[in-house]
């Protein structure tokens, strides 16, 4: 994971995670091959302070990474998410509340859904 490569990250901005839609990563194979790290990367629990998403369309592989994301960011000061155009806006609340659901790994954590 490139997040082990990066000790002093701050801000991280992913454009989009097309992987998960590519017809060659179905919800099995996200499930088989993505596992979270054993050891929580330096930057997620001491240095990441805003991370953003773009291109968010909910899928089983957009989850997993924003929930690790979540709970493993000690001093995460804002979360946002860029959902794709098409969302509306019922899709998009049903995605707040999930994401809201996971246990924060900062407790000064705000959302921003868009």
């Amino acid at each position: 994971m490139m997040l082990e490569y990066s000790p002093k990250l701050q801000n991280l901005i992913i454009q989009d995670l097309d992987k998960a839609n590519d017809k060659y990563w179905t919800d099995l194979t996200v499930e088989k091959y993505w596992m979270d790290p054993t050891m929580v990367p330096v930057c997620l629990s001491t240095q990441l302070k805003t991370c953003c998403i773009r291109g968010y369309k909910g899928t089983k592989f957009d989850l997993k990474f924003a929930k690790y994301i979540i709970e493993n960011s000690k001093v995460l000061d804002t979360m946002t998410i860029n959902s794709i155009s098409s969302m509306d806006i019922n899709e998009k609340h049903q995605m707040l509340v999930k994401l809201s659901s996971y246990t924060k790994g900062s407790t000064t954590c705000n959302f921003l859904f868009d």
